[in-house]
Parts: structure tokens; C-alpha cells; sequence
């Protein structure tokens, strides 16, 4: 006979949450510099037990750069509003060499007990991937260097970071999805505000069974890139 422990662990399923909205899309190239794009993700009304662990990013790749490095990171952030401050805990550096969906497991998924998590590339020159035209989201930042790459770890120590605006859009979109919630207790997520928003990244989560639900990322003025991200 099982204990109670294997058989919560054989009820829990994998959950997705997306800001996914609509079918227009747009490529959006990386020029200048290397350039960090970041999804914001708010897990409260997923109701989920902390912490909870996220296993894989990822992003719509429609113009690769050879051998050219990308940084996939996570970072949590405790007070929300600007991820400014946010602490990194997860980091690895990919090649991302065909295009179509890049699915980027971790490998040290990271676990956190913040309410809001980060997810992000830092992209290479001339990198190209779908951006979501449809909306705009405050959840999506950028930020980069000129001439320049900028440390990881100190997100204010970039020249230019902040949401997106008509010259750099929130290209990326946002699905996030909570985990572990047992099938017969699994319930989507509403719309925060827009569902105009981000769309082909995905970071995946695992935590323990909760009731789940999903809340949209929101994109400011311009094009707004893809994600998508599981818990």
C-alpha cells in the first residue's frame, strides 16, 4: 500500500499559465546590443503552495545567430512593482540554433517562495523571435548596455532598463503556468487587465497541489514579444 506522500505525488499534474492573446504576430530583431528581455509573473490567484519550483523557458525563435550564446534567467522578486531589484536564482547559457520553439529546461530548477517571478533571455545581436502585436504588458522589461554587456546578477547596473516603449516593444509573451494542482482541483486563470499581451516564452513550475489559476501579463505601447511559463 502506497503512503499518503505517493499518492499526492501521483495526483499532481503540470499547469500552464500564458498571457497568450490573439494571432497577430510580428518578428522583432535584437540590434545594437546584447539586449535582456523580461516576463513578469504574478502566481497569487494560482493559490499555490510555496515554494514552488520552475523547470523550463521558452521562446519562439524565428531568426537564430549561429553559435551565438543566449542567457536564460529567473529571478524572484519579493516586493514587486520594478524587477529592478529582484534577486537572480537561476542562470544558464544556451545555444539557441534553429528556429521554431526553443524550450529551455533548466538545469538546476530553482525554487521560490516570492509571489512575483521574473523570467528572461538575454539575447545576442541580429536574434530574432515572434513578438505578439495584439497588446501592450507593464510585465515585460527591458534593458541593455550600449556598446556594452551589463552583470546579471545587478539588474540596475544596466543603462537602460525599464518597460517597453513604441521604439523597443514588450516582445515577449508571457505563459506562465502553476503546477501541481491535482486534475479535479485545476481552474484557469482570468484576464488581470488586457489579454493583448506577449506571447512564445514558457517557464515551467512544479509546486504542490493547490488550487491553480491564471492571471495575464500585461504589455506596454508596441509590439509585445511571446512566453509562455508553467507551474
Amino acid at each position: 500500500m502506497s503512503s499518503p506522500r505517493s499518492a499526492l505525488r501521483a495526483a499532481i499534474t503540470s499547469l500552464t499559465l500564458s498571457n497568450n492573446s490573439g494571432d497577430a504576430n510580428a518578428e522583432w530583431v535584437i540590434q545594437g546590443e546584447r539586449t535582456l528581455i523580461l516576463n513578469g509573473f504574478d502566481t497569487a490567484a494560482a493559490n499555490l503552495v510555496k515554494p514552488y519550483t520552475i523547470n523550463a523557458i521558452s521562446l519562439n525563435v524565428t531568426r537564430p545567430v549561429g553559435d551565438a550564446p543566449v542567457t536564460v534567467v529567473v529571478y524572484e522578486d519579493p516586493n514587486g512593482g520594478s524587477p529592478v531589484d529582484a534577486k537572480l536564482i537561476a542562470r544558464t547559457d544556451v545555444v539557441l540554433s534553429s528556429a521554431g520553439t526553443a524550450r529551455v529546461v533548466l538545469p538546476q530548477p530553482p525554487s521560490t517562495q516570492s509571489q512575483i517571478f521574473w523570467a528572461g533571455f538575454y539575447l545576442p545581436v541580429n536574434f530574432g523571435f515572434n513578438s505578439d502585436t495584439a497588446g501592450t504588458s507593464v510585465l515585460t522589461y527591458w534593458a541593455w548596455t550600449p556598446g556594452a554587456e551589463f552583470d546579471l546578477n545587478n539588474l540596475g547596473s544596466a543603462s537602460v532598463f525599464g518597460p517597453p516603449t513604441a521604439q523597443h516593444p514588450s516582445i515577449l509573451i508571457s505563459q506562465a503556468s502553476p503546477v501541481s494542482a491535482p486534475k479535479s482541483r485545476r481552474r484557469l486563470l482570468r484576464p488581470l487587465v488586457s489579454r493583448r499581451l506577449l506571447r512564445h516564452w514558457v517557464a515551467r513550475l512544479w509546486a504542490m497541489p493547490a488550487p491553480v489559476s491564471r492571471r495575464w501579463c500585461l504589455t506596454p505601447n508596441a509590439a509585445p514579444c511571446s512566453m509562455t511559463a508553467t507551474m
